[in-house]
């Protein structure tokens, strides 16, 4: 819970405090949101921990931190939580790997102009414009699912989940309370507006890049090992997301439990993090080459 009211009070601030209070003494105050910003992947993680039930034991406590912390992060919390369950669930499948092409369906350059946008900033914007998107009538809605999903199956899941009466309504006021907040924060900041929406978007940077990284290139139809465990020092301060394929197999196991189940199943790793996550500049993979 510390950590969770640390994570606000930095959200907080970003929004309110730095343009309200410290921006009239001094514009170098703005190098703050470069610490600030840095917390966006720790705060990614505990939003993780609340997906997979595990930030408390009480189910009304871990769904009131989700839907708060979605808010502050900038996305209704029960679409993040449905987009991250279905990753789990077709993990290592051609549909959950956005890196790879086939050269006969598409050119690689039709391939990059797709990649490099979402590997830099697309899934960010995804959830943003979804925030705009849920207004839209329950019909409307339905047929827009449609060719987001690769099967019938994944688009059943999504209308089921998404556009149940209840949980949609959750939804909209959620999306309605992150607009009204983040407008009320570009107001406060006034003319240093791009301040803030350079802040947002280098918070998108960092949740769309480091999203596939975990993923990039691994083996294709063979589940969890399509997960990469990653020696990162310090792997404490994103909640150890760098061991995850110990994650993928253990999906249930909280943040704290993944070094001792990591040694128990005898693992190693399979790569620096940061050495890994800069591999996706190479840019999208040819199919055939993956397994």
């Amino acid at each position: 819970m510390t950590l969770a009211a640390t994570l606000w009070a930095i959200g907080l601030f970003v929004y309110y405090g730095l343009p309200l209070a410290l921006l009239p003494l001094s514009p170098w105050f703005a190098l703050l949101l470069i610490p600030a910003i840095l917390t966006t992947t720790t705060n990614w993680a505990l939003m993780h921990e609340a997906i997979h039930n595990n930030f408390h034991p009480d189910g009304r406590i871990n769904n009131a931190f989700g839907r708060i912390n979605g808010i502050l992060f900038g996305a209704p919390y029960e679409t993040l939580k449905f987009g991250h369950l279905l990753h789990h669930s077709i993990n290592g499948t051609p549909p959950d790997r956005p890196e790879y092409f086939e050269p006969a369906k598409q050119s690689r350059l039709a391939a990059s102009l797709i990649f490099y946008p979402r590997l830099m900033f697309g899934l960010y914007a995804v959830e943003v414009i979804g925030a705009f998107a849920v207004f839209l009538p329950r019909s409307v809605l339905q047929k827009k699912l449609t060719p987001l999903f690769p099967s019938e199956s994944g688009e059943d899941r999504a209308t089921r989940y998404l556009l149940d009466p209840r949980r949609l309504t959750q939804i909209r006021i959620d999306a309605a309370i992150t607009i009204a907040l983040i407008a009320l924060a570009f107001w406060c900041y006034g003319a240093a507006w791009p301040l803030l929406a350079l802040a947002i978007l280098a918070r998108g940077v960092l949740i769309s890049f480091a999203d596939n990284g975990y993923h990039y290139e691994a083996p294709i139809g063979q589940g969890a090992r399509a997960a990469y465990n990653l020696r990162l020092a310090g792997g404490a301060a994103i909640l150890n997301f760098n061991l995850h394929q110990v994650h993928h197999r253990h999906p249930n196991l909280p943040w704290r439990a993944l070094p001792a189940a990591f040694a128990a199943d005898q693992d190693t790793y399979d790569g620096k993090y940061f050495r890994t996550m800069a591999r996706q500049l190479r840019g999208p993979v040819d199919y055939s080459t993956l397994n």
